[in-house]
């Protein structure tokens, strides 16, 4: 869900296709009803994200994933058919937002007592049409799908809400933070392609690094590449902050290096921070090739 919602929140949505086609592979979705059960899922997810980044996105991430679907792989139920936007739908929808923003509903809400029409839409549509809906998906992928599409947007206020909403959902701080990493890398060619590893504090795993690579680790022969990623990861004002001999990953197909392991990374307007570790490739990198291939790692 986290990696769906930073897909169709970036610049290429259709990516969800991409997404999609790969899930199909994992033996979890070997038969026709599993295949079904992960199009719904995924097809909510994308649903939920309407309420955030708009239809269009969405829109095209669905048919994109459409396109690829084989015939008994379809399922063609519907989920909102019959609602009605009456007190049933407001109640429902007040509660979820009760429970992501507790004792900072009412003056969340507050903030819109000149523009009454947004406190109206957050209630009844937003909250109460599309997030407060629980056939699908639940509590936590729900919250996960809406903070990864606000934070792919660059929405600070919104990103602050709704991390706030994690931590009271009970998703732990380091989780959070993970998941923020995520979004604010994804699409800039730094990482692999769907990298994200997410557990919540009962370990339950709610995000995947998808791409698997034929790559090997860098050397002292690749500095150019090397600086070239870590430069476009300096340019969000991101700092690894561990980096090693292990943290960088050749493409000899792609010419181009990856970096991975972002456990201690974190935003910083330290220019000397960045320096310092942008010069601190010459010590790190290894002047002997050691070839691997690489599978998945925690982000």
């Amino acid at each position: 869900m986290i990696t769906l919602a930073a897909l169709v929140g970036s610049n290429d949505p259709d990516l969800c296709a991409d997404l999609y086609t790969h899930l199909l592979t994992k033996p979890e979705f070997s038969t026709p009803e599993q295949r079904q059960e992960l199009v719904r899922r995924l097809r909510e997810g994308l649903f939920k994200t309407i309420s955030v980044v708009g239809v269009c996105k969405p829109m095209s991430a669905i048919l994109a994933i459409n396109a690829r679907e084989r015939e008994e792989d379809k399922d063609r139920s519907i989920t909102r058919e019959g609602w009605q936007c009456d007190d049933d739908s407001l109640k429902r929808g007040q509660e979820w937002l009760a429970k992501i923003y507790t004792r900072d509903t009412d003056s969340t809400l507050d903030l819109f007592k000149d523009h009454r029409d947004f406190a109206w839409v957050s209630e009844r549509i937003t909250y109460g049409l599309y997030l407060c809906d629980r056939q699908v998906l639940d509590d936590f992928d729900t919250e996960m799908v809406v903070l990864c599409s606000i934070m792919i947007q660059n929405l600070g206020r919104n990103t602050h809400w709704h991390l706030r909403g994690t931590r009271r959902l009970g998703v732990s701080f380091e989780d959070t933070q993970k998941v923020k990493m995520y979004a604010a890398i994804e699409g800039h060619d730094i990482a692999p392609k769907f990298l994200a590893h997410i557990t919540e504090n009962r370990g339950r795993v709610i995000g995947h690094m998808l791409e698997r690579l034929k790559a090997r680790l860098a050397t002292i022969h690749d500095m150019g590449k090397c600086q070239a990623v870590l430069a476009r990861l300096h340019g969000l004002g991101i700092t690894h902050g561990g980096l090693s001999r292990h943290s960088f990953l050749i493409d000899d197909e792609r010419g181009r290096a990856y970096l991975h392991g972002f456990f201690n990374s974190y935003h910083t307007t330290d220019q000397g921070v960045l320096q310092a570790e942008f010069h601190s490739l010459g010590g790190i990198l290894p002047r002997k090739a050691e070839p691997s291939t690489v599978g998945q790692e925690k982000l």
